[in-house]
C-alpha cells in the first residue's frame, strides 16, 4: 500500500501563521519535527490548540534523545527552566513527556541536531 506524506518546512513560528491553518487542517496527522525547546513546545501547543481536535498531532524526537540531551554542554539558565517550569499547567498532554525530558537534563535541542549521530 502506497501512502503519500508533504513535508513542510517553516521558520520558527512561522507555522502557526492563521493563514496556514486552513490548509493544515485538511490533514488527519500531523508529524511535528521542532526545537526541542520553550519555542517548539509553544510553537507545537499552538498548533494542537488550533487545529481540528479529531487530527492526530505527533511531537518527533530522536529515539536517542536522552543521549544526545547528555551529549549538550550548555545548561539552560534558571530564568529557562522556570519557564519549562511553568509550562505544565495547560500544556497538552502530548507535550508533558517532551517538558518532562527538558526538565531531566536541564538542556535542550534544535532539531538540526537530529542530523548528526553521536
Amino acid at each position: 500500500m502506497r501512502k503519500d506524506i508533504d513535508v513542510i518546512f517553516g521558520a520558527g513560528t512561522e507555522i502557526t501563521n492563521s493563514l496556514h491553518l486552513p490548509f493544515l487542517s485538511l490533514y488527519n496527522t500531523l508529524y511535528l519535527c521542532l526545537d526541542l525547546d520553550l519555542g517548539g513546545i509553544k510553537t507545537a501547543t499552538s498548533l494542537i490548540n488550533n487545529l481540528p481536535s479529531s487530527m492526530e498531532i505527533h511531537f518527533v524526537i530522536p529515539n536517542d534523545v536522552e543521549s544526545r540531551l547528555k551529549q549538550v554542554i550548555d545548561k539552560c539558565s534558571p530564568e529557562y527552566m522556570q519557564k519549562v517550569y511553568n509550562l505544565d499547567e495547560n500544556m497538552p498532554q502530548a507535550l508533558l513527556p517532551c517538558i518532562r525530558i527538558i526538565k531531566k537534563h536541564n538542556t535542550i535541542l534544535e532539531q538540526e541536531a537530529y542530523l548528526y549521530g553521536y
